[in-house]
Parts: C-alpha cells; sequence; structure tokens
C-alpha cells in the first residue's frame, strides 16, 4: 500500500517514525464517507501527534445541514447568497430539502444515492428519511463527522513544508478571518510570519467548532419541544452569507466559500487553487519570496482536481505540489490535435509500459466514482537534504505506474515545466531500462478495499524481468478549461520541446 500506512485486521495503522497529512473533502466521493470518515478519525485517534486531517471544503460546508435540515426552514422555501432560491422539486420536507442542498449548492448530485448505497453495505435502513438521519447523525455532538471537523485544521507546517487544502494569493497569505467578539464589519488581519498565521487559523478554527458543537448539543437536548424552543437566529447562514452572521460555526463555513455576498472574492486557502482555467499557474514572486523568507520552500495543497496524478509546479525557488485526482476519470488521451502518427507512436509505447494488451489507450474504468482506478502518493523524507526529499509515485487511470523524486540535480530537469506549444510535464513514468510491472487492478479486486486505496494511496508490487524501455518517459499533460490531456514523450524529444 502507502509507505507510510498499512491496513491490517485492526484498520489503518500508520508506520513508526512517520506523519501522515489527509488533504480534506472526505465526503461526496463515493458511496464510502461514512467508512472513510471511521478510518480517518481512528487514525488520528491512534497516533494524535501525527496524523494531521487538512479540512475541505467539501468537509466545513457540511456543517450547513445541522441548520439547514431542522424543521423550522424545512417547512418553507429556502435560499442561499450563491445560488438564490432552492428549487425542492416537491413538497417542502427534509428528504426533498437534503437533495436539493446536495446538487444545487454543493456540487455533489451523486451523494443522497451514494450514501442509501452505502447504509444498504451496512445492512442498515436505506430509506430517504434513514438517508436524511445519517447526515444529522454526523453532526451531532459525538458524529463522525463533528469529531473529523474538531480534530481538523486549516493549515499544517512541518519543517519547510507547508500543507493547505486550496491555494494561496497575496490576499490570502496571512490573513485571519475576524472572530466572533469583534464588532461587525471587521474585516480581519494579516499577519506576517507563516507560522503565527497557521497557530491563528488553528485558534480561529477551534473557537468556530466549540460554538457549532454547544449549539449541536443544545438542539440535541430541545429535540423533544422543537415546537416550542426559539432558535438565536431567524434565517440560516446560507441565506445571507458573511462573517457576522449569528449562526455557530458561520464564520468558519465563510471561511470555507470562494465568494462574499457581494461576490467578492473570499481571501480563504481552502477554496483558493493553484490552476488557471484547469491549467497550472504558478504563484507570483511575491507569494514566493514572503514563504521563502519564513523558511517555506514546498506546498502542498488540493483542491481543484488536475487529471489523473499530482501536478508540479516550481516558481521562483517555491516548489509546489498539487495532489487531487478526483477526476481522474474524465482524463482523455493524446491532445485534441494529434496526427494519427503520434497517437499510434505514444499508444504503442503506453500498450508496452503497462502490458496493456487490448485494453483501450486512456479508457475509463467501471468504478462508482469519478476518481476511477487512479491513486497516488506524495511521499517527503525529512532530516535530509531538500534536493532529496520529495517522492511521487502512484498509477494513473489506466493502470501506467509513476515514481520519481524532485531534486534540484539533473535528475529529473524537466518536471514543472512547461513545453513551448503549452503541455505541462508532471513527472517520469519510467526509467531508461525500466522493467514490467504487475498493476494494481491486476492484483487487487475488492471493493472496500479498493477503493481505500485510491481515497489514500498507492503501493509498489514486484516487478518482471522483461526489459522494456531505453529511454526516460515523461508523462504530459495539457489542459484545456475542464478537459485535461495525457501523453508521454521521450526524454530526447522533451529536451527539444521544454522552455
Amino acid at each position: 500500500m502507502s509507505r507510510v500506512l498499512a491496513r491490517t485486521s485492526n484498520g489503518i495503522i500508520l508506520k513508526e517514525n512517520c506523519h501522515f497529512v489527509y488533504g480534506g473533502d472526505v465526503c461526496d466521493r463515493g458511496p464510502g464517507d461514512i467508512r472513510v470518515l471511521e478510518d480517518i478519525v481512528k487514525l488520528k485517534r491512534d497516533n494524535p501527534d501525527n496524523v494531521h486531517i487538512i479540512l475541505g471544503n467539501r468537509d466545513i460546508n457540511k456543517m450547513r445541514l445541522l441548520t439547514e435540515l431542522l424543521p423550522e426552514f424545512t417547512c418553507k422555501p429556502s435560499r442561499t447568497y450563491w445560488t438564490g432560491d432552492i428549487d425542492d422539486k416537491g413538497e417542502h420536507n427534509a428528504v426533498n430539502r437534503l437533495k436539493a442542498i446536495l446538487i444545487d449548492t454543493m456540487g455533489a448530485p451523486d451523494t443522497f444515492e451514494h450514501r442509501r448505497q452505502e447504509l444498504k453495505d451496512l445492512g442498515r435502513d436505506s430509506s430517504d428519511e434513514a438517508v436524511v438521519q445519517s447526515f444529522w447523525d454526523l453532526l451531532k455532538p459525538e458524529g463522525l463527522l463533528t469529531e473529523y471537523l474538531k480534530q481538523g485544521t486549516l493549515a499544517v507546517l512541518l519543517g519547510d513544508t507547508l500543507f493547505l487544502h486550496g491555494g494561496l494569493h497575496s490576499n490570502s497569505l496571512g490573513w485571519i478571518p475576524p472572530s466572533r467578539d469583534l464588532p461587525p464589519g471587521d474585516s480581519g488581519h494579516h499577519v506576517d510570519n507563516v507560522a503565527t498565521w497557521c497557530e491563528q487559523l488553528e485558534a480561529f478554527r477551534a473557537a468556530e467548532m466549540k460554538d457549532f458543537v454547544e449549539f449541536s448539543q443544545w438542539l440535541q437536548l430541545s429535540s423533544g419541544q422543537a415546537s416550542e424552543r426559539r432558535l438565536p437566529f431567524t434565517s440560516h447562514w446560507s441565506a445571507e452569507g458573511g462573517y457576522n452572521h449569528p449562526t455557530p460555526g458561520s464564520r468558519l463555513l465563510q471561511y470555507g466559500m470562494g465568494w462574499m455576498p457581494d461576490k467578492s472574492v473570499n481571501p480563504t486557502l481552502v477554496y483558493d487553487n493553484f490552476l488557471s482555467d484547469g491549467a497550472p499557474m504558478p504563484p507570483s514572486s511575491e507569494i514566493a519570496s514572503k514563504l521563502r523568507r519564513n523558511g517555506v520552500r514546498r506546498v502542498i495543497a488540493g483542491h481543484q482536481p488536475h487529471g489523473d496524478a499530482p501536478v508540479v509546479i516550481d516558481s521562483f525557488g517555491l516548489q509546489v505540489i498539487t495532489g487531487d485526482t478526483s477526476y481522474a476519470n474524465n482524463v482523455k488521451w493524446f491532445g485534441p490535435d494529434a496526427s494519427d502518427e503520434y497517437r499510434e507512436r505514444v499508444t504503442e509505447l503506453l500498450q508496452q509500459l503497462t502490458n496493456n494488451g487490448d485494453r483501450k489507450v486512456g479508457a475509463n474504468s467501471n468504478t462508482c466514482d469519478t476518481r476511477g482506478n487512479a491513486v497516488s502518493e506524495i511521499y517527503l523524507r525529512f532530516g535530509i537534504p531538500t534536493s532529496q526529499s520529495t517522492c511521487i509515485h502512484g498509477e494513473l487511470n489506466n493502470g501506467l505506474r509513476y515514481d520519481f523524486e524532485l531534486s534540484s540535480s539533473d535528475e529529473n530537469p524537466y518536471v514543472g515545466r512547461a513545453t513551448e506549444d503549452g503541455w505541462w510535464v508532471k513527472g517520469k513514468v519510467a526509467t531508461g531500462s525500466q522493467k514490467k510491472a504487475t498493476t494494481i487492478s491486476e492484483e487487487y479486486n475488492d471493493g472496500l478495499l479498493a477503493y481505500m486505496l485510491r481515497m489514500f494511496s498507492s503501493f509498489c508490487l514486484p516487478e518482471s524481468e522483461d526489459t522494456i524501455v531505453d529511454d526516460d518517459v515523461y508523462l504530459i499533460c495539457l489542459s484545456k478549461g475542464r478537459d485535461v490531456y495525457n501523453s508521454l514523450e521521450l526524454g530526447s524529444e522533451l529536451k527539444k520541446r521544454v522552455k
């Protein structure tokens, strides 16, 4: 499996002297939310100092449901400040409201039915009402998602590496949102020191979660008197937005959003990203300089997916790696304008590397989620020179394996750079005289195990004896909006193409 994780009969364990950083967005990615939450929360409980949970927007936005599924709001029309009126598509009730919230305001059209399937898999009631109740149960004071949110954080600084969910711009780096005890209209403040910034963001998150849990406890105690209780607000946060709403936990909810009620950009690291129109976007010299002055040489993030392998971006001495592969199943191959000759050359090389046989190049998998068969792990080794401390390994959706190190030497001189015609070099998939490797899909077909592997990491498998290539082979990609195209290029040819 992973180089830091292992699955045993007692669940997932962390190997000795290792840290594990989970990048967030545990929700909405298939019929396994409850089980993945159980694994991550248990892993954190067992390793409180060495397991780090980064909260993503899809984690934070589920806090809305504690309020928006209350009978005080499901019995009447509702709205959000970013989508307008919510269409319940029928009578106003909790079932129709939850479906509308997931589909129209959270970008999670399959999550309701995925939850129903998971409840069936767990041998539980899977009626509409039971699905709604399962979302509510996760947000109870002792609920799994509440525990996950309590144990999570917004940014982690380990050595010279900053971990976060989304991205950074000059307005978000160092910004602390206004706290509840500040007067209305306060716009927060900036701090220059990155370590202090991370600490103050954590204090902000902890205070918001304290309010949220206390409100959840109050709701639980007053559940038998719902017709008589008086909520401390007349409208839920989503209807109005902002950092000054009285809904408990709403400041954290706002920090997880990309924009404000006045349509201005929210200066948050949760919803920001290092992509522009789908293409890698190097951070500015201002961002890179400020981070480097604070001893940060590397940023690892996610949030916005990009194909079926992590993206490396080098900018002004700062290394950025984005690892979101949640839409790996949609990757195309060759490029929109590839010639037949080019397609044939790449297809032949790909089939050599993966021993694909009759499998179609770039064929989508039959998995139940958008990630497909892709797995990846960004592996850091501390205590040795930075130039040798980062390894990226995994397997693409079509079975092609990659495993390479990033350094300042000439070992991988093209990774993180663009070609003259707009392709981005993602990483090395084969080194000269590489041997064939058994793929994950050939060795494992257990449904839950495969799902967990896609969620967490990749692992290495035994090699055969057949030498198949005599040159370095690189994975390159081209982004056209939401479309990501993969291709392969030999190192000898790439040397002519890279800027």
